[in-house]
């Protein structure tokens, strides 16, 4: 059963790494933007369906959205060359507790391994220090203009000593 609900502004801010940047149409933008909503409550469903057999804590804890999302992906593609599509319209005609022991029955066969999180990341070795410069840092931009003044003034001085 679901014990938490996250609020909207939530949930949209936790794609912000999977954001499309090349989205500038509005019509683009909207449709992208309702498959994303499909997605996620796709893959709610799958979570809410390994909360039930799993428990709560295994699935916050050890489940991690982007591999679970990776295997959806990456199964469907398999699933709908392998299946016909008449093997599929059963599932559009089940009632929500049909589908829901469906789900749970699918759920006993997962391989946890392959939606585990990975452990965090260990410290790296220490940050390197930062040579310190004996004099204040000097920009090329900065040295390059002052090289070409003084060979525009060098140019300048010359003209005028030739010059009667």
């Amino acid at each position: 059963m679901l014990t938490h609900r996250r609020s909207p502004k939530t949930v949209i801010n936790s794609w912000e790494p999977y954001e499309v940047n090349t989205l500038g149409y509005p019509k683009a933008a909207l449709f992208g933007f309702c498959v994303a909503m499909v997605a996620y409550n796709v893959l709610s469903v799958v979570k809410g369906a390994m909360r039930v057999e799993a428990g709560e804590k295994k699935v916050v804890e050890e489940v991690s959205g982007y591999y679970l999302g990776l295997e959806c992906a990456s199964v469907y593609a398999g699933m709908m060359i392998a299946l016909p599509e008449e093997e599929w319209l059963k599932y559009g005609k089940m009632s929500a507790n049909e589908l829901a022991k469906q789900l749970r029955e699918w759920v006993r066969g997962v391989d946890w391994q392959r939606i585990k999180k990975s452990k965090p990341r260990a410290v790296t070795k220490t940050k390197t220090k930062r040579i310190q410069d004996e004099g204040p840092h000097l920009s090329t931009a900065r040295l390059l203009a002052e090289k070409k003044k003084k060979a525009k003034l060098q140019n300048s001085s010359k003209t005028r000593e030739n010059s009667p």
